[in-house]
């Protein structure tokens, strides 16, 4: 017999009729939900130390990384996964931002072709030169400059600011 066998037996016979045996159904089912007083700070997101905070980061960083060739600093594990990775994240924070949804419906099917070539790419152990060079990239890049450009200016004219980044 198992030890989860001698305890649904147990439990079964505590159970059966007894007031006592429901209340430690309770209590036993209470203390797995209870919640100490910092559960929320283990529940927070973890990003990786090169996420952009917004749309208007990334795509500053993507321009960096195409006008140098790749030759930049990355916190990623290497230029070529940062390059993936912003390619990959940038529909998640436009629609995070106040863009419109014509605007994420410009720019993620783009995106998510590019950044299935870059992996391919990548995965065929191609030089980061030689993904910066894939069709397409580049246009996606100046388009998506064009779009923060143009939110920038709506912002601006609303009176409001891009958040600060963390470099800040």
């Amino acid at each position: 017999m198992t030890n989860t066998t001698r305890f649904d037996k147990w439990l079964h016979e505590e159970t059966q009729g007894s007031w006592r045996g429901w209340c430690i159904l309770i209590l036993l089912l209470g203390v797995g939900g209870c919640r100490g007083p910092n559960a929320e700070e283990h529940e927070e997101e973890h990003f990786p130390p090169h996420w952009p905070n917004t749309i208007f980061e990334a795509s500053d960083r993507l321009r960096m990384i195409v006008d140098t060739n790749g030759v930049v600093e990355s916190k990623a594990t290497s230029i070529e996964q940062e390059l993936l990775d912003l390619l990959e994240w940038i529909p998640e924070l436009i629609a995070d931002s106040d863009m419109s949804k014509a605007d994420f419906d410009s720019v993620d099917p783009m995106v998510v072709q590019l950044a299935k070539r870059i992996e391919k790419g990548a995965g065929e152990g191609r030089s980061i030169k030689d993904l910066i060079a894939t069709p397409g990239l580049e246009e996606a890049v100046k388009r998506l400059k064009q779009l923060c450009e143009r939110e920038q200016a709506r912002l601006d004219a609303l009176g409001l600011t891009t958040p600060p980044s963390e470099e800040e």
